[in-house]
């Protein structure tokens, strides 16, 4: 990290603004929620849990992991590839780098599909409807 290296006894919460600053200075574009999503990986803690143990230190081996992650993502990997999930759509999916990461934009288009398709089945029965309606008179 391009601020001086985590060393063991560092709090949770003084380690979450260390990454933070360090993802920030290389110009990610979402340092806070990135650093809490890879010290959260790194301890598989939800984000709950890194509020209510953010002065509990960190051991040598903990500080190993969050720096593998955080080399990760200043090279420019994917976070989704980093975590191995990705939500999308109201699911969690696993995610490896055979496959493409999800978009905002993807879900989007899915939505308009949705949107469009429903249309189409709406017509579908209207026509159905009227086709019933004017059969009976």
């Amino acid at each position: 990290m391009s601020n001086a290296p985590l060393q063991p006894g560092v709090t949770i919460a003084a380690a979450r603004l260390a990454i933070m600053n360090t993802l920030r200075e290389a110009g990610n574009e979402s340092p806070e929620l990135e650093s809490r999503l890879l010290l959260g990986h790194a301890l598989d803690f939800t984000h709950a849990e890194l509020i209510s143990a953010s002065d509990r230190q960190l051991t040598a081996p903990e500080i190993s992991r969050i720096d593998s992650l955080t080399a990760r993502r200043l090279q420019h990997e994917p976070i989704a590839h980093i975590l191995g999930r990705k939500e999308f759509w109201g699911l969690e999916l696993q995610v490896t780098r055979d496959v493409l990461v999800p978009r905002p934009e993807t879900e989007t288009i899915v939505e308009t599909a949705l949107e469009l398709f429903d249309k189409r089945r709406h017509d579908a029965l209207d026509r159905k409807s009227t086709r019933l309606n004017s059969s009976h008179t």
